[in-house]
């Protein structure tokens, strides 16, 4: 892509100084585009391969943020009861660990420190995916070595809306 300005005037005064200056504009908005726009400065999410999850990830400590409200009957993962905003609210360290993965389907288990659930999930054309506990649905989203995760929970006794950070373990 070029920027196009046309110098009229005699000796390259202030209009052959534009010139240059359109024409370099040009240059850096092709080069953006190139690069991939927003990707390329950081702003995206990088497309998840299933067979690179497999292993065990970790929780970042306080990057956790969302909501927690009710309480957790009849629960073995000692979640406390009442109404939270992460990351001030009581948290628990929830793990992922992905033990088998192939063209896009991925199987595991999410743990809390107490008790393990089993986890299955699959990787969308997006290049993010999806997950399900015994009863949450997960989306995950991987920013470099780590994995962004957001858990939604609608039960008539606990409701959570929480997205947390895995680092591989």
């Amino acid at each position: 892509m070029q920027a196009t300005f046309v110098n009229r005037s005699v000796g390259g005064g202030l209009g052959a100084r534009m010139h240059r200056r359109v024409r370099l504009a040009g240059l850096a908005v092709a080069a953006v585009a190139a690069l991939g726009g927003a990707t390329a400065c950081g702003g995206g999410p990088e497309a998840i391969d299933a067979a690179d999850l497999v292993g065990e990830w970790t929780p970042v400590e306080g990057a956790s943020v969302g909501a927690r409200n009710g309480s957790p009957q009849g629960s073995d993962h000692a979640t406390e009861s009442g109404r939270f905003l992460l990351p001030d609210g009581p948290n628990i360290a929830w793990s992922l660990r992905i033990d088998e993965a192939n063209a896009g389907g991925f199987i595991g288990e999410w743990c809390s420190p107490k008790l393990c659930e089993p986890a299955v999930g699959a990787v969308r054309r997006d290049g993010t995916a999806v997950m399900a506990d015994e009863d949450s649905t997960f989306t995950l989203a991987r920013y470099g070595d780590e994995l962004e995760g957001c858990v939604v929970s609608a039960g008539e006794s606990l409701q959570v809306a929480v997205c947390f950070t895995l680092r591989r373990s």
